[in-house]
C-alpha cells in the first residue's frame, strides 16, 4: 500500500513539473533568443512617445497663435513677495497652436517625465498649467465656461462682505465668479494681444524693458472726452495671490490728491486670478479669457451706464483682498492705486497702453501687485483691456501699445540633450562598462509655426569620453529622411572624416549621414562638432528626433563596416551585415531587429535629457555602479527610469 501511495505521489509531482513547463512555455520564457518575438526584447529606450492634446478654446478668435512650453519641472519659482520669476531652465518642447489655439502631435520626452507643467506667456493661454502624463498623453483644455461648473453661487444681494466705503455692481459667488458677467465673452482682435504680449505679459520687468512706462510722474488715467459705455475684459494673470480690481472717477484735471479724496470706490471684480479647475482652494480661479462686464458711473446719486465726458477713470488693486469659500473682500489687505502719488511708496502699480488701430477705443491695462525696490515689476498680475466708442478717450496722454505679431518661426524649437555611451567589443559581449565611446548633445529642432513642422535642425556633438582601446568613429544618421530632401549641410568642426570624401554628406548612402570624426581619442581634446541641415520642404517632427541614429564605427582605421547602434536602430548603407547574428548578437534582419543580445544589458545607449554622466570605470559593468539598472531592465522601463542619475558613489 505504501508502494502504491508513493507511486501515485511521484506520478503526480512530474505531472506538476510537466504542466508548469508547458504553462512556462507558452509566457515564452524558454524561447531562444532566434524564437523570442521582436516585441520581447527590451529596447533600453529612456525616451518614450507622448501624444499632447491642448486647446486654449481661442476657437473665437481670428488667427491667433499660442506658442507654449513643457517642463518636466515647474519652471516658474515664487519670491518672498509673492512675485513670479522663471528659473531659467529650458523646456522639453515647445510647440505653438493652430489659429483655433489647439495643438495636437505625439512628441519625444524623457522616459521619467511623469508629470509635466505646460507654459504660456500669451493672453488667453493659462501661464501654468500641471498636468499628469497618463497613458502616454497629455491633455490640457481650458474649459468653455465656468458656471457650469460650480457647485454653489451666491444668490442674495449682499450675501457677501466687503468693506463699507466700496460700491459693487452686484453680487458674485464663493470663488469670486460675477453674476454680473456679460452674456458673451470678448473677442479681442490678435493684434492687439500680440501688441500686449510684448510688454504685460511674461516674466520680464518692466523696469529694465520698457523704463518710460514707469518713470517718476507718469499717471494711468483714462480721460472720457465723449461719453460712452465702457467694457472692462479680463485677459489673464500671473498672480499667485488672489486680487481684487476696482475703480473711481474724479474730474479730468482734477485728480484726488490723497485717498480720502477719492469720492466712490467701485469694485469691479471680486476675484482677478484666471480659472482652470477646482483642484484645490490655493489653486481656485474666477476668470476666463475674454470674460468682461459693463462698467457703470456713479452721479452721485446712482450707478448709470454711461460715463459722460470730462470725467476720468483712476484704478486700485487690494492685494490677497478675496477669501475663497467666504467670498469676503477683506479691505484691511494694501490697496494699490494707479496713481503712484496715492501710494505710500510712490511705486508705479499700474500700466495703461492705447490701441490706435482697433475698431474703437481699446486701452490695455496691466496691474502689479508686488512691485517694490528688490521685486516684482512684470505688471502682469491682473491684465485687461478697456472697450468703448472711437474717439471717446483722450489717447494722447497714453502711450501706444507696441506692435506686435505671433509667434515666429525661430522661437518655435525644442532642444533635445542627452548623452550617448557605446560598447565597442559588438558583436561579443564586452566588458559592459559602456564607456568606450561617450558622446554629449545637443540639438535644436525649428518648426515653421503654421503647421509645426521640421525646416532645419542644428546638432551639437562634442566627444566626452574615450575608455576604448580600438580606435573608433563616431557619427549619426536621419534614418528616416531621403537625401534628396536635404537643403543644404553646414559641417563646423575641427576635423574631417575621411569616409566623408570631403562631402558634408557621406557618399553612397540612401540617407543622409555624417562621420563627424574617426578617432574618438583625438576628438576628446578638439571641442564639438556642430552640424546645421535645411530641408527643401517641412518634415514632420517624429520623422526627426534627436540623437536620430547615432553610431560608432568600430576600429575604424582597418575599415568602414563594423557599425555599433542603439537597440531597434538601422545600420547603414555601409555596414558590414555579415556580423549581424554572430557571437552575443542575436540580430534578426528579417525582422527588422537590430544590436540585442541574449542578456540584459545593450550594445549602445542614449541617456536622454542629460548634460553630464558619470561614466562607470574602465571594466565595471554598468549595473555594478548604476545598482538601480537592473531593476528598471527587468521591469521593461516602468521602474528606475531615473537610474543614470544615481550612480553608487
Amino acid at each position: 500500500m505504501g508502494k502504491k501511495i508513493g507511486i501515485y505521489f511521484l506520478f503526480g509531482f512530474v505531472s506538476l513539473i510537466v504542466i508548469g513547463l508547458s504553462g512556462c512555455e507558452k509566457k515564452d520564457v524558454f524561447r531562444s533568443p532566434e524564437e523570442k518575438p521582436k516585441g520581447d526584447f527590451f529596447d533600453f529606450a529612456t525616451t518614450k512617445p507622448v501624444t499632447v492634446n491642448i486647446d486654449y478654446n481661442l476657437s473665437r478668435l481670428k488667427n491667433y497663435q499660442v506658442l507654449f512650453e513643457i517642463y518636466g519641472e515647474n519652471p516658474l519659482e515664487t519670491g518672498a513677495d509673492g512675485s513670479l520669476t522663471r528659473k531659467g531652465i529650458e523646456p522639453l518642447f515647445r510647440g505653438a497652436t493652430d489659429t483655433q489655439g489647439k495643438y495636437s502631435d505625439e512628441i519625444t520626452l524623457p522616459i521619467w517625465a511623469d508629470e509635466v507643467y505646460i507654459c504660456s506667456d500669451y493672453p488667453g493661454a493659462i501661464p501654468v498649467v500641471k498636468s499628469e502624463v497618463t497613458g502616454n498623453a497629455i491633455r490640457v483644455t481650458v474649459p468653455a465656461a465656468v458656471s457650469s461648473l460650480i457647485s454653489s453661487r451666491a444668490v442674495t444681494s449682499g450675501g457677501k462682505e466687503y468693506p463699507d466705503d466700496i460700491m459693487v455692481l452686484g453680487d458674485w459667488d464663493e470663488w469670486g465668479l460675477p453674476d454680473y458677467l456679460l452674456a458673451e465673452r470678448a473677442t479681442p482682435p490678435a493684434d492687439l494681444l500680440y501688441g500686449i504680449k510684448n510688454v504685460l505679459c511674461g516674466w520680464i520687468d518692466i523696469r529694465k524693458n520698457y523704463p518710460d512706462l514707469v518713470q517718476q510722474g507718469v499717471r494711468v488715467e483714462t480721460s472720457i472726452r465723449k461719453a460712452t459705455k465702457i467694457k472692462l475684459v479680463f485677459l489673464n494673470s500671473t498672480a499667485t495671490k488672489k486680487n481684487v480690481v476696482g475703480y473711481y472717477t474724479y474730474p479730468t484735471g482734477n485728480p484726488p490728491a490723497s485717498v480720502d479724496e477719492i469720492s466712490q470706490k467701485i469694485l469691479a471684480f471680486p476675484h482677478t486670478s484666471a480659472y482652470y479647475g477646482r483642484d484645490g482652494v490655493s489653486q481656485a480661479g474666477a476668470l476666463n479669457f475674454g470674460d468682461q462686464i459693463q462698467l457703470k458711473y456713479w452721479d452721485g446719486t446712482k450707478l448709470v451706464e454711461e460715463f459722460p465726458a470730462g470725467v476720468s477713470i483712476g484704478w486700485f488693486l487690494i492685494e490677497s483682498g478675496f477669501e475663497v469659500r467666504t467670498g469676503k473682500i477683506n479691505g484691511k489687505k494694501n490697496f494699490r492705486y494707479s496713481d503712484p502719488f496715492l501710494n505710500t511708496d510712490h511705486y508705479q502699480r499700474t500700466i495703461a497702453l492705447y490701441d490706435d488701430q482697433a475698431e474703437g477705443d481699446m486701452i490695455a491695462l496691466g496691474f502689479e501687485d508686488a512691485w517694490s525696490e528688490n521685486g516684482g515689476g512684470n505688471f502682469g498680475d491682473a491684465l485687461f483691456y478697456l472697450e468703448m466708442d472711437k474717439e471717446s478717450v483722450d489717447s494722447d496722454k497714453l502711450p501706444p501699445v507696441i506692435d506686435g505679431e505671433g509667434p515666429k518661426d525661430e522661437e518655435n524649437y525644442t532642444t533635445y540633450r542627452g548623452i550617448l555611451a557605446f560598447e565597442d567589443m559588438w558583436p561579443k559581449q564586452g566588458d559592459y562598462d559602456m564607456n568606450d565611446v561617450v558622446v554629449s548633445y545637443e540639438s535644436k529642432v525649428y518648426k515653421h509655426v503654421l503647421g509645426n513642422r521640421v525646416y532645419k535642425i542644428v546638432d551639437c556633438f562634442t566627444p566626452y569620453h574615450d575608455g576604448a582601446l580600438f580606435q573608433n568613429a563616431f557619427g549619426y544618421q536621419l534614418h528616416l529622411v531621403d537625401k534628396s530632401e536635404v537643403k543644404s549641410v553646414t559641417i563646423e568642426g575641427k576635423s574631417t572624416s575621411v569616409f566623408m570624401n570631403g562631402q558634408t554628406m557621406e557618399p553612397n548612402q540612401e540617407h543622409p549621414t555624417f562621420i563627424l570624426y574617426d578617432n574618438a581619442r583625438q576628438a576628446v581634446n578638439q571641442g564639438r562638432f556642430t552640424v546645421t541641415t535645411e530641408f527643401r520642404n517641412d518634415i514632420d517632427l517624429k520623422r526627426l528626433v534627436p540623437p536620430y541614429n547615432p553610431f560608432i564605427i568600430v576600429q575604424s582605421g582597418d575599415g568602414r563596416g563594423r557599425e555599433v547602434h542603439l537597440v531597434n536602430y538601422p545600420p547603414t548603407d555601409l555596414a558590414d551585415l555579415s556580423l549581424f547574428g554572430t557571437h552575443d548578437d542575436k540580430s534578426r534582419l528579417e525582422d527588422e531587429l537590430y544590436y540585442v543580445s541574449d542578456n540584459s544589458f545593450p550594445f549602445a545607449l542614449n541617456l536622454s535629457g542629460v548634460s553630464s554622466f558619470d561614466c562607470p570605470t574602465e571594466g565595471v559593468r554598468i549595473d555594478a555602479e548604476y545598482p538601480e539598472f537592473s531593476g528598471w531592465v527587468s521591469s521593461g522601463g516602468k521602474q528606475n527610469s531615473k537610474w543614470y542619475l544615481n550612480k553608487n558613489k
